[in-house]
């Protein structure tokens, strides 16, 4: 009779305790035996782990019968759905009970049970590690002749690599997969990837066999490449945001360079654009300070080239006007998007077109916030009378639905009506954080630092 190797042999002491612990379990009264029936019903794993692990100490007990009552009922629990194997200590319950009674119906001389429980381990989880270190030669011999009769390889892969592939619905990886091990019998093979139809594909594994597969995917997008003079151009095509361009192109863009006298440096690295569908696009280009671009290009497929599809670098126009800030009186602190460029008067050649905004601060006697728009190849002039300014941050609560209260917006009229201040306020360039309600957390807050904030974040004098 063979042994499972490596066993260790029960004391008297551990006979005892088993055999109270089996009393507890089989000999519970008719009234406790109601609840653990629901137990049952619902897949009680906690259950199931007490009598595999009874099971175990009595196939290192060589009490093979007992041991083999054990392992079939939580094989037969699984089978009946009271068990699901949905989860991974599921899982490694019901391995262990195939791999007991498999070494148990080994060491009762029934070999071709053993086998055939070897045979349902494999087809359960192809990859259960068998215990090698404390299982006997022969066993491990029995083992490895079921897993060579029924276990194949499988060999992916696919054009373009990548692929994500599943197998009978069931995630594999992607592509390229070496020496796959799967049971034999009929697989169906799903492949998809970005830019490509999925495909499918019925195959045959034969235990022992090695079986490769190359999938060739059918293209239907293609991806672009998109250069720009200068970089940093954002590119949108069909209206959404495709990425910015950035980088340098290299030397392989120096001959268009020569061609429109600018420095290969000056061209960005191409930009990615992946999956496109074949046909006309609208692709626009923009950049702070250059004219926005916007032209039509067509995507074109080829099967047998799945390279992306290059594009001539573009070249952007500049978009520049000239600002010019008066004050009165003069010599007032000039501030275009929030950087000092000098007093006033002030006269920007080369400024981007666009709307920027614009303080003028003339200490001891105010300033002056608006805004200007600059249009290519145009002077937008300005003409200001710096004055004190005067934030409102509005009234401590909020009427219902988080609304400013009537009182609040007839009072934000009024100081807007006045002549001789800025006035900041709410949504009129206050920002929402100042406000008067954020700020005192549904509590009036005139601290020192609260004013300190207002005064140094809006540069008002005067504050409400």
């Amino acid at each position: 009779m063979m042994r499972n190797a490596g066993r260790s042999s029960g004391s008297g002491r551990r006979r005892l305790l088993l055999a109270a612990a089996l009393a507890l379990l089989w000999c519970a009264s008719p009234v406790a035996a109601r609840p653990q029936e629901v137990e049952d019903l619902s897949g009680d794993i906690g259950k199931y782990q007490t009598i595999l692990a009874l099971a175990n100490q009595k196939l290192d007990d060589l009490e093979l019968p007992e041991a083999l009552a054990g392992f079939t009922e939580v094989i037969d629990a699984y089978k009946a759905g009271k068990l699901s194997s949905s989860t991974t200590l599921t899982r490694q319950l019901v391995g262990q009970a195939y791999e007991g009674r498999a070494k148990t119906h080994a060491n009762l001389g029934s070999n071709t049970q053993a086998e055939a429980d070897f045979e349902s381990l494999i087809r359960f989880d192809v990859t259960w590690p068998v215990d090698r270190t404390r299982t006997s030669p022969k066993i491990i011999a029995l083992y490895d002749k079921v897993r060579r009769r029924i276990v194949g390889t499988l060999v992916i892969t696919s054009e373009p690599a990548g692929a994500l592939v599943t197998v009978n619905g069931e995630p594999l990886g992607r592509t390229p997969l070496f020496d796959k091990e799967l049971t034999s019998g009929s697989y169906t093979i799903q492949a998809q990837a970005p830019g490509f139809d999925p495909m499918s594909e019925a195959v045959e594994l034969a235990g022992g066999a090695r079986l490769e597969k190359l999938l060739r995917l059918t293209p239907n997008a293609r991806s672009i490449l998109v250069a720009t003079s200068p970089a940093g151009a954002r590119v949108s095509i069909d209206g959404r945001q495709m990425g910015v361009t950035f980088g340098v192109g290299g030397p392989h863009y120096a001959e268009w360079a020569a061609k429109l006298e600018i420095a290969p440096a000056d061209v960005s690295a191409p930009l990615l654009v992946e999956h496109l569908p074949p046909g006309a696009h609208m692709m626009k280009l923009e950049k702070e300070c250059f004219e926005p671009q916007l032209f039509s290009i067509t995507v074109a497929m080829d099967p047998n080239d799945l390279a992306p599809l290059p594009f001539e670098p573009i070249k952007m126009a500049p978009s520049l006007g000239t600002l010019s800030v008066a004050s009165t009186p003069p010599g007032a602190e000039l501030l275009v998007d929030g950087k000092s460029t000098g007093h006033t008067p002030s006269r920007l050649e080369g400024s981007c077109s666009g709307k920027h905004d614009l303080i003028v601060r003339h200490d001891g006697i105010g300033q002056w916030i608006g805004a200007a728009d600059v249009a290519r190849g145009q002077v937008a002039s300005v003409s200001t009378a710096p004055r004190m300014t005067l934030a409102f941050a509005g009234m401590t609560e909020a009427a219902t639905g988080g609304e400013p209260p009537a009182s609040e917006q007839e009072l934000g009229l009024a100081l807007a009506g006045l002549k001789n201040f800025n006035v900041l306020g709410p949504g009129a360039g206050l920002p929402d954080d100042l406000l008067a309600r954020a700020a005192g957390a549904g509590g009036l807050d005139l601290s020192p630092q609260y004013l300190a904030t207002v005064l140094s974040r809006t540069g008002a004098d005067l504050v409400v």
